[in-house]
């Protein structure tokens, strides 16, 4: 756990991996490399939210070509505009597929496939200057190129595979994701416990498992995206930042934080008519989801749907 004073001061002060192994390595560090480099990583990513709904428009993607077109490098463009080399590295990808693809319609689902074929394989890239501007965009990319996508994805299964094994330690029962989709639910937490438990006297229905900070930006944003619609489905739950969180972080009603898996905790009893109703209760309301509007496409891909951040 950390404080907001402490979170302040690593926010500002961690201004690279490098530095983030640093001050993980002094004599008197009180938090972990992980810590810092999650804390590193979200601020670039929240950074980069805000600056990338200007760079994704169409004038603007035009506007960063003509200059590449006139013989800047990437990087140098990414680094005036404060934007990730990777981001601009597909913006430049998708104007050129769109000049010398043989397709005069190509949809914007085959465009973001065909760029991120050749982002996470440059060798694709058939010009062989805009390969190697793009290889040292991916090069010198702390937050979004293909390796740390990968390695965010590496870390988040390891954590889940350790509440997993815990579970099991404890003789605990559970239904991961797999089993909560083939019962038909569409938005589901790492965990289900069919048998409650109770932390801190809070009934835990359910365990998210986020390898990551939790800070006040991060967590409003999982609140929003997953944690809310986790108890309206499955009731009050539990979530898990494995690298700390903010000491006065707004759980909200409901959601128990926590920074690892609690070694007290007691077994409670449910009611076999009561989870029926409750799952019943959330198909129907998946159903009536199922219906909603499909929202829009971008090319960045990236996803919002998991870890926005986590360490690299």
């Amino acid at each position: 756990m950390m404080t907001r004073e402490q979170f302040q001061y690593f926010e500002e002060a961690v201004s690279s991996p490098q530095r983030a192994y640093e001050l993980a390595s002094a004599p008197d560090a009180t938090y972990s490399y992980e810590t810092l480099i999650s804390i590193f990583s979200q601020r670039a990513q929240k950074e980069t939210r805000l600056i990338r709904s200007r760079q994704q428009k169409p004038r603007a993607i035009q506007k960063n070509y003509e200059r590449y077109s006139r013989g800047e490098s990437l990087c140098e463009i990414a680094a005036s505009l404060s934007y990730a080399p990777t981001l601009l590295a597909r913006d430049i990808l998708s104007c050129y597929l769109i000049r010398t693809s043989e397709k005069d319609n190509m949809s914007v689902t085959m465009l973001k496939t065909e760029i991120t074929k050749r982002i996470r394989d440059v060798s694709l890239i058939e010009d062989a200057h805009l390969r190697s501007e793009i290889a040292l965009c991916i090069m010198n990319d702390p937050a979004y190129s293909p390796h740390v996508e990968k390695v965010r994805r590496v870390i988040g299964l390891e954590y889940e595979h350790i509440l997993y094994e815990t579970l099991r330690n404890r003789g605990l029962s559970f239904l991961d994701e797999d089993d909560l989709r083939k019962q038909g639910h569409s938005k589901t937490p790492d965990v289900k416990l069919p048998v409650p438990i109770a932390v801190d006297g809070v009934v835990v229905n359910w365990i998210e498992s986020k390898a990551l900070f939790g800070d006040e930006y991060s967590h409003r944003q999982y609140l929003n995206d997953q944690f809310m619609a986790y108890v309206n489905r499955f009731g009050p739950g539990m979530v898990i930042y494995w690298f700390g969180f903010v000491s006065d972080i707004d759980g909200n009603a409901g959601i128990l934080i926590k920074d690892a898996f609690p070694d007290e905790i007691e077994m409670l009893e449910v009611h076999s008519t009561a989870e029926d109703h409750h799952v019943h209760q959330a198909q129907e309301e998946e159903e009536h989801e199922s219906t909603g509007s499909i929202g829009s496409v971008d090319t960045s891909g990236s996803s919002s749907g998991t870890n926005p951040s986590a360490p690299l």
